[in-house]
């Protein structure tokens, strides 16, 4: 695996969590 692409990976992770948070954070404060 090369440094370029597990960075790719863990950024593109990141983001993905950081929408899922946002997402169900808005969920909630919408409820």
């Amino acid at each position: 695996m090369t440094p370029i692409t597990r960075r790719r990976l863990l950024a593109s992770a990141g983001i993905g969590a950081a929408g899922i948070g946002l997402g169900a954070g808005g969920y909630l404060v919408g409820q």
